[in-house]
């Protein structure tokens, strides 16, 4: 159950992701479109899987890959303006994460460890990072 929590928080992050470059790049993204669903989980097994298995620069860089990609199959951007807002995006994810780490350890006093081995604490900071890019 607990690993069932980490992928639907993962899958709740990519979502986020790709609309977020939606809504930046002003486009519309199809939700129709069965290739967007499998891409979706595609990149939510290997976000997930990936974590702890790769080195992190690794993943993150291939993840940035994905995501230009992803921007310029279903938002139909050209290369350079998917890597612009990819890149935004991922200051944003950055800022959202700075922000949660601060709220839970700082204000809730919640050691960092806790957070990271405990699925439903990581579940919840999916969730928190995701509210904050939305914002």
């Amino acid at each position: 159950m607990d690993k069932i929590l980490t992928f639907i928080g993962v899958i709740i992050n990519v979502w986020v992701f790709i609309y977020s470059c939606a809504e930046i790049s002003d486009n519309k993204i199809n939700y129709k479109n069965k290739w967007f669903w499998i891409f979706l989980i595609l990149i939510s097994i290997f976000i997930h899987f990936a974590t702890g298995n790769i080195n992190s620069f690794i993943r993150i860089s291939l993840c940035f890959m994905f995501f230009v990609i992803a921007n310029i199959k279903f938002l139909n951007l050209t290369i350079q303006k998917s890597i612009i807002t990819s890149f935004l995006i991922y200051i944003l994810l950055i800022i959202g994460e700075l922000i949660c780490a601060i709220f839970f350890t700082g204000i809730l006093g919640i050691e960092p460890d806790l957070i990271q081995n405990n699925y439903f604490s990581t579940f919840a900071t999916n969730i928190a990072v995701s509210t904050i890019m939305l914002f």
